[in-house]
Formats: C-alpha cells, sequence, structure tokens
C-alpha cells in the first residue's frame, strides 16, 4: 500500500478533494515521515494531533505531511555535491514542521538539532578563546619606556637578576661574586628610551644577532622579549662558567687584582 494522498496534520486540507484550489495543490509537495526513531518522535511531538484512537497507536508508515507546515530554511535548494540548484526542493534531514493552521501557538519555531547548537556553542567558545589571547597580547606589547616598566612588573625576570629603572632607561645585570677578588658583572641589557638595546657579556658588547631570533628588529615590542633575553645572556653566562679557559683567566685575574691591592698598600 502506497503513501496517503492527504496530509496527516489536523485540518489542513491538501490532498482533499474539497480543495478546490488544484492549482496550488499540484505546487505542494508531500513527505513521509523520517525513518529515524528519534525524528519521528520530534515530528510527532510537533504535530498538534493525538496519536492514539480506540487505545492503539496511529500507524504513521504511510502519513504524509505537506510542505505548507515547513519553512523554506527546512529545505535544501542545492546539491550536496556542487552548487548546481535542485530540480525538487529536498528537506533538511534535521527539518521538523513547525507551520500550522488555525490558533497561533500551533505554529512552532523551527526547533535547532543538536549539530546547530553543538556548532554556535563552540563559535561562541573560540571567541572567548580568542579573546583572551588578544588581551594576553595587548597586556604584553610595549609602546613606551614607562609602558615596558609598568608592565614587566607582572612577569617575573630570571632569579638572582638586578634591574636599574632610570628616567631614560631600564637596565638590567647579572652580578657574580667569585671567592676571590672583587664582585663582577656577568651581564647587562640597557634599554633606551625609545626601547632600542645594548646587551653586554661582562665588559664586552654583544652583537644584536645573538638574540635575533627573539627581537628581529633593533626595538623591543613586548615583555616577553626582554624576559627572553635575560634568559639567553644567563644562559651565555652558564656556558661560559663550563669553559675551563674562560674560568682560569678569571682566576688569574683575581689573584693579579689582589697582588695589586697588596702592592698599592706596601
Amino acid at each position: 500500500m502506497g503513501k496517503n494522498s492527504t496530509c496527516t496534520v489536523p485540518d489542513c486540507k491538501t490532498g482533499y478533494r474539497s480543495n478546490k484550489n488544484k492549482e496550488t495543490n499540484s505546487k505542494i509537495a508531500l513527505h513521509g515521515f523520517p525513518t529515524n526513531i528519534d525524528m519521528i518522535n520530534k515530528w510527532k511531538k510537533a504535530i498538534p494531533r493525538t496519536w492514539e484512537q480506540d487505545g492503539k497507536t496511529l500507524n504513521i508508515k504511510n502519513a504524509v505531511v505537506c510542505s505548507l507546515h515547513f519553512t523554506n530554511n527546512d529545505y535544501r535548494h542545492q546539491s550536496l555535491t556542487n552548487d548546481q540548484p535542485l530540480k525538487l526542493r529536498l528537506l533538511k534531514k534535521d527539518a521538523i514542521p513547525s507551520q500550522f493552521p488555525g490558533p497561533s501557538y500551533f505554529s512552532k519555531k523551527p526547533i535547532k538539532c543538536r549539530k546547530t547548537k553543538a556548532t554556535n556553542r563552540r563559535k561562541s567558545e573560540n571567541q572567548k578563546i580568542n579573546h583572551m589571547n588578544q588581551e594576553l597580547i595587548n597586556s604584553d606589547k610595549v609602546y613606551t619606556l614607562d609602558d615596558l616598566k609598568e608592565k614587566i612588573k607582572k612577569y617575573t625576570i630570571p632569579s638572582n637578576a638586578l634591574f636599574i629603572s632610570e628616567d631614560t632607561s631600564l637596565t638590567y645585570f647579572l652580578i657574580d661574586k667569585p671567592s676571590l677578588g672583587p664582585p663582577t658583572i656577568v651581564f647587562s641589557l640597557v634599554i633606551d628610551s625609545n626601547l632600542t638595546f645594548e646587551m653586554y657579556q661582562e665588559k664586552k658588547l654583544l652583537p644584536l644577532s645573538v638574540v635575533s631570533h627573539i627581537v628581529p628588529s633593533k626595538k623591543i615590542h613586548t615583555c616577553s622579549e626582554v624576559l627572553k633575553i635575560l634568559a639567553t645572556l644567563k644562559g651565555l653566562e652558564t656556558n661560559s662558567n663550563h669553559d675551563p679557559i674562560k674560568y682560569i683567566k678569571k682566576q688569574v685575574e683575581a689573584i693579579l687584582n689582589i697582588l695589586s691591592e697588596v702592592e698599592d698598600i706596601a
């Protein structure tokens, strides 16, 4: 037995002989119920009618719902495989009838499918993450020396590193106190008022190429760049401590300084 030719929605005249507007009827499509149990239940819940008669559940196998009860958004107008328009409009898999005659409360707003809700939720979460990332980027960027002095307070500089803040510069340095001789400045980073900078290992001026992978230009742009430069300079100092020649040289220089002081006293 084939599908019914009359719409199962109460008070709908589609398919009935009493409906004189045959031209309109010819343009109306009839849709059978979906095969998915979950979607069947959603259709039955949406349609304002009872599905039991004389204690028996009505058979929806041959029941149809006409296109008057769907919105334009419930249809696919193009093929899924290309951009060609379809000759016949096809219902989307998640389409649910929502337009019904009679009181306005019979007509319901189309129910959004779970996929749409999940997509919107992911979109909202991504927007929040992007907003947080942008806030982090903005809090890291610096435009003036005063801006750098203020924002870098929120960060932790490498251990044992000290700094001197002046009106026109900001200097970071590390002091080493050997067992013999006076303390020495192991490295220093001097940032000028225009955010250009110089680096020193002891008294030797280092080329900017040492940190070109961190700061591509000659100016500081973020607090993170300052922290990475300090970490690099500290790494250079650590490596030099493992160089026996440099270690012996430092010890000899310290002894010579002591002998020089003794001679001055004598």
